[in-house]
């Protein structure tokens, strides 16, 4: 027997056989007895006398056992090519996987198989270590990677033995899970900022002034009104100006809260009898104060006169204040009059819903912060389908990555309208060049006509230019800018470059504008 390689450290050889040259030999492999004869067992731990090719047998032993004790798709799964032996030492047998991912489920799933196919293997039992070569994420509030996953790599942990219906729950609830890790606690969101904040025509004006608020807190815009429906954006704003002027001015006190969180401390205050330390913190330790939902203090008489205090004192003192509502200052009912009149005080800005191109442009960019991908024709149905608010578009991509994780499968245009419920729609097909023609022509209350004659007056060829900008950017398939040309009269297609381009350009500054695109699309 050759002595280089440590085979009784793995074969248990009685030593009355060991040292007997007439006693039958236990059966030692070729490629081990070759191998072996160029290495030097080390005193300190056996595993550096080992040769690549030795580990690569022992390694192939192991899994021959492993593939006899499970079901051949769960080995082909998370074992077949993808699990090897990297080590072995005195106690411990190192194993190396693809990902975090698989390391997971073999840990939680498979470990005894693989404790007793190694002791088959090599006579005695080992620790068992296992090793990732890559992570992948644990969750979708993974941070942005410079490039996205497709959808069916998102990572989730799940147990591959439950049952279909098993599965389906496990969506719901990744879902769920997802929504309420992202209820803010008011602690400064960092994942929330300026650089991803989708700005289109019907934000732009918002996220412009929060931006001039950042480089002059206090001074430029001292109260800025935010108000619009739920999940446009409000909250987002609020987060990227407390992220912005952490970094700009660390030495200011800033307080971000809602209406409600303001009462309950105001309530606990009273209560324990230390309202003197509530509006001190308020009136004099505050540089920069934010309330989301302010409209809660409707009906809410004693908050509300600690409110108006608290006001006054920061305004006087030119500290910086900014605050969220459903409604403009004016349509607020139960708020008291003197309120109303410093709420508007300030620059009081409305954020509505997105256009069809932000839709899509929020849905690319949360989709690059999850690390998630999903194809163009996927984006489109859900930016097209679902339009009442931002958190709907990003609450969609969600269920989607959780379906792809869970289930395994890329996400295409039926699995998407099945699981967003978006085959109980309307087919968006009856957007056309006609319907959409038609409904600016109401708009305007231009003739149709007119639309598509030579005129060249400025209110025809504005509403013109409208027009073909919303056909180029809802009609599906897109058609040309030659298609849509010959439709209003036969035009060249530079014309309709020209009218797109310009209507896109408009939109961006001129709030009026966006805000006609914004009623004509949703009356499609």
């Amino acid at each position: 027997m050759n002595n280089d390689f440590p085979f009784s450290h793995f074969i248990n050889i009685p030593n009355n056989l060991e040292n007997s040259d007439n006693a039958a030999k236990p059966f030692i492999p070729n490629e081990l007895l070759t191998e072996s004869n160029s290495k030097a067992e080390t005193e300190s731990d056996p595993s550096e006398s080992f040769s690549s090719s030795e580990l690569d047998f022992v390694s192939a032993e192991i899994s021959k056992k492993l593939k006899a004790k499970m079901p051949s798709v769960k080995y082909n799964t998370f074992f077949e090519g993808i699990f090897t032996l990297t080590n072995i030492h005195y106690d411990l047998v190192e194993f190396q996987t693809s990902t975090e991912y698989i390391k997971t489920v073999v840990e939680n799933h498979y470990m005894s198989e693989v404790v007793a196919s190694v002791k088959e293997v090599l006579g005695k039992e080992y620790k068992i270590k296992v090793s990732a070569l890559t992570e992948s994420p644990s969750d979708l509030g993974i941070e942005t990677t410079s490039k996205a996953k497709s959808a069916n790599q998102a990572s989730f942990s799940l147990d591959l033995n439950n049952s279909e219906t098993t599965k389906e729950d496990e969506v719901d609830t990744k879902v769920l899970n997802n929504s309420q890790n992202s209820k803010f606690n008011f602690i400064v969101d960092p994942k929330k900022t300026f650089e991803n904040f989708v700005v289109g025509p019907s934000n732009n004006m918002a996220h412009a002034s929060a931006h001039a608020v950042c480089k002059k807190p206090g001074r430029e815009y001292p109260c800025l009104y935010l108000h619009s429906d739920s999940g446009l954006g409000k909250t987002h704003l609020l987060h990227a100006v407390a992220n912005k002027l952490k970094e700009s001015y660390p030495e200011l006190v800033i307080c971000i809260t809602t209406a409600r969180e303001f009462m309950n401390e105001m309530i606990d205050a009273v209560a324990n009898k230390s309202i003197a330390g509530f509006r001190r913190k308020y009136s004099e330790d505050i540089d920069v104060l934010m309330i989301d939902d302010v409209h809660e203090l409707k009906n809410k008489q004693g908050t509300q006169n600690e409110f108006f205090h608290v006001f006054n004192e920061l305004h006087n003192k030119g500290k910086q204040l900014i605050f969220t509502s459903d409604k403009h200052p004016k349509d607020i009912d139960g708020m008291e009059e003197r309120i109303k009149t410093r709420l508007s005080w300030g620059l009081v800005l409305d954020i509505q819903k997105p256009d069809l191109e932000t839709r899509i442009a929020i849905l690319k960019n949360k989709a690059t912060q999850e690390d998630i991908y999903l194809p163009d024709e996927v984006i489109n149905l859900i930016a097209t389908s679902i339009k009442a608010n931002i958190r709907e578009l990003e609450g969609s991509l969600i269920r989607l990555a959780a379906y792809a994780s869970v289930f395994e499968v890329d996400i295409d245009v039926e699995i998407a309208k099945e699981q967003l419920k978006l085959n109980t729609l309307k087919d968006t097909s009856y957007i056309t060049i006609e319907s959409v023609t038609k409904s600016v022509s109401q708009f305007f209350k231009i003739p149709l006509a007119d639309l598509k004659s030579k005129s060249r007056l400025k209110e025809v060829a504005h509403a013109r230019h409208i027009a073909m900008f919303l056909i180029y950017n809802l009609v599906k398939p897109t058609p040309t800018y030659v298609e849509i040309g010959k439709f209003f009269g036969g035009r060249d297609h530079t014309s309709v470059l020209h009218g797109v381009e310009k209507v896109r350009k408009n939109s961006k500054v001129d709030q009026q504008l966006s805000q006609n695109l914004l009623e004509i699309e949703n009356s499609l």
